[in-house]
């Protein structure tokens, strides 16, 4: 047992030095002796950590391709009510297109990565991704810093700029009113503890209207507190859990309902499943539940959605 203590001891001060290979060796060792299942949850929590040093010790570029299909039971985020009050010529009748519609959905992500080590704990991260689903398309530039910390904690701070796209073969002027330009910034903190990842973030974004005058009522801000948790089943398969809250608020008065700027509440829940096929190649496959509550009735939505799909990284 003190043979064991010292072995601990010793990984954990070559960790510390970044004598990575001395320090996983040593760890192991400790593992083939059968330790409390305590002792072994910290053990993988340190593997996992070096692990991710490892990958981020010198500069790479990566670029990756993942495609999903499912099906959503509100794919455009409408009202499930036919008759909306407003306040200009009373009630209204909606068209069955502004309606929630079920439907079928592909989508398909091409993303380039790059990673550059500032120091052994540091690293600036800058993506670009070409997202084009059928419903809407963007252009995103992504750049993120995290810094490992101690028994499993990492801290990250992200940054991300957006171009996002309506279509307007169906929705014409109207959905190129709803074009906007958004700048995303994100704070989480994670903890490793052995086969359980736990992350929390809060995310604020500001979305200014492509149009400034007649989709100016499209500008938004809006603020969100997500958590998600991964378990590690084994080294292929992994479910996890995620769980958000977002308070939004137009920028300004909505055409139709005059006198009132717009203000929204979301809460989601999406359940799901990783299988890590091969090393480059993992299969996927999620249900969601999304509700938003406001203001204004005619916005006011929920929505089932699945899907499944790959992602293939080189």
């Amino acid at each position: 047992m003190l043979r064991e203590r010292a072995r601990l001891e010793l990984a954990r001060a070559y960790f510390v030095t970044n004598n990575l290979t001395a320090s996983e060796n040593l760890f192991n060792l400790v593992l083939v002796s059968n330790p409390p299942a305590n002792v072994r949850q910290n053990i993988e929590a340190f593997l996992q950590l070096i692990e991710a040093r490892r990958d981020s010790q010198s500069a790479t570029f990566s670029w990756s391709l993942a495609s999903q299909l499912g099906a959503d039971t509100n794919i455009n985020s409408a009202t499930s009510n036919g008759l909306i009050d407003t306040p200009l010529i009373g009630e209204i009748e909606l068209d069955a297109s502004g309606q929630e519609t079920d439907d079928s959905f592909t989508n398909t992500i091409a993303s380039l990565a790059y990673k550059y080590p500032l120091n052994r704990n540091q690293s600036v991260d800058i993506s670009l991704n070409l997202d084009q689903n059928g419903f809407q398309e963007s252009l995103a530039l992504n750049s993120s810093w995290q810094h490992v910390g101690n028994n499993g904690w990492y801290q990250t701070v992200a940054a991300s700029y957006s171009e996002i796209r309506y279509d307007t073969n169906n929705g014409g002027r109207q959905n190129s009113l709803r074009d906007t330009n958004q700048i995303l910034l994100t704070g989480g903190v994670t903890k490793i503890a052995g086969p359980y990842t736990h992350t929390a973030s809060l995310y604020h974004a500001d979305e200014n209207p492509e149009a400034t005058a007649a989709g100016k009522h499209n500008g938004r801000r809006f603020t969100g507190l997500a958590y998600s948790l991964l378990y590690r089943l084994n080294a292929q398969h992994t479910p996890y859990l995620r769980a958000s809250v977002q308070d939004l608020k137009h920028d300004s008065e909505h055409p139709v309902f005059f006198n009132t700027v717009r203000e929204a509440q979301t809460e989601a829940l999406t359940l799901g499943w990783f299988w890590q096929y091969r090393r480059n190649f993992m299969l996927s496959a999620q249900a969601s539940y999304t509700k938003e509550d406001g203001n204004i009735p005619l916005f006011d939505y929920s929505r089932f959605k699945y899907q499944a799909g790959f992602r293939l990284q080189f």
